[in-house]
């Protein structure tokens, strides 16, 4: 059975998977038990893990706790992940028996076979196998391979599976999310972040002066201004804070993992690369500008709406006082340990 091939296996089942996942909430993590369940009974395996290579910072993160293409998880914190790191690093596969040229020094006995995932020349995942019931497989370098190709093109299709749901979400005039889809997948990522006990902060950034681009018959600047803006705040917030346009000259991110501190930091760049953007409108007399209000949860599991209305508050304050950006007054207070 080992030396059948893996496609009378694996295809079947993945096209037979993907017929129950196409308004899957979870896509990641059902894949990853996808792939454990099938590769453990297509190779015998014990144990099987598969790891997102993040886009940011490298590192790998669990497929099973991955909440989108980039990795949006914690990272791996196993105490053995020489092989697994030297797999995403090098994108060369490890064979623990020393029959493959690809064969590195083994320090982690966990693991008898190692993959990478690639695409357009990077690697873009990892999948470990172990406790295998039987080695000959190992010496089989066509198996394998076959094997690998086949992870491979499933882990493309559902990445490309996810991007038509993001897509499906955008709002098409700014390319982040639209607000109803925010506030679904914003609540999950809050109940994330409040079960791992980390704080979120939320940030609303608005556009002032869009109504004069109007009245004076600039349509198309102020479109392209609104497109430039969503994609400024999208690139540069981490890969798992979660971006919306609240409404027509309003975005709304939640900034995962941050204190008040923190995320002043974030949205001072972000307004800073909206006013970059904004340079060419000068001529205008500074009547369109940017402004944020934040709010934080601090210590506490305030709701999103709370936060929302909060940093709503804090924005009417930094336009009241024509400071660029203000925060609410308790959230430090929230996020100091009584």
């Amino acid at each position: 059975h080992l030396n059948a091939e893996p496609c009378c296996r694996l295809v079947p089942a993945f096209i037979a998977w993907l017929g129950t996942q196409e308004t899957s909430e979870n896509l990641w993590p059902a894949f990853d038990q996808f792939l454990r369940e099938t590769l453990a009974a297509t190779l015998g395996a014990g144990r099987i893990r598969c790891y997102h290579v993040a886009n940011d910072d490298g590192q790998l993160r669990s497929l099973s706790s991955t909440t989108g293409s980039t990795g949006e998880s914690q990272p791996v914190s196993t105490a053995h992940t020489d092989i697994l790191a030297e797999v995403a690093s090098t994108g060369r596969e490890f064979v623990a028996d020393g029959s493959s040229p690809e064969t590195r020094t083994q320090t982690d006995t966990s693991w008898d076979w190692v993959w990478p995932v690639r695409r357009n020349g990077r690697t873009i995942g990892v999948v470990a196998v172990g406790k295998l019931a039987s080695r000959i497989l190992l010496s089989d370098t066509r198996y394998r391979s076959n094997v690998a190709q086949l992870t491979t093109l499933f882990w493309q299709h559902v990445s490309a599976l996810e991007q038509l749901q993001r897509l499906q979400q955008t709002d098409k005039a700014s390319g982040v999310l639209a607000r109803s889809d925010f506030f679904e997948i914003a609540g999950h990522a809050l109940a994330d972040s409040y079960h791992q006990g980390e704080p979120v902060v939320v940030a609303v950034i608005a556009i002032e002066g869009l109504r004069y681009l109007d009245d004076a018959g600039r349509w198309q600047e102020r479109d392209t201004l609104i497109e430039n803006i969503g994609r400024t705040i999208a690139e540069r917030v981490r890969s798992d804070d979660v971006v919306g346009r609240f409404c027509d000259d309003r975005f709304v991110i939640l900034l995962r993992r941050s204190d008040s501190c923190l995320a002043k930091l974030i949205v001072e760049k972000l307004l800073e690369g909206a006013e970059q953007i904004l340079g060419k409108l000068r001529e205008l007399g500074g009547i369109v500008r940017v402004r944020a209000g934040l709010a934080g949860s601090g210590l506490g599991q305030t709701s999103l709406d709370g936060l929302l209305v909060t940093a709503f508050d804090a924005l009417k304050r930094a336009r009241r006082e024509n400071h660029c950006l203000a925060a609410d007054s308790q959230t430090a207070e929230r996020e100091t340990p009584a």
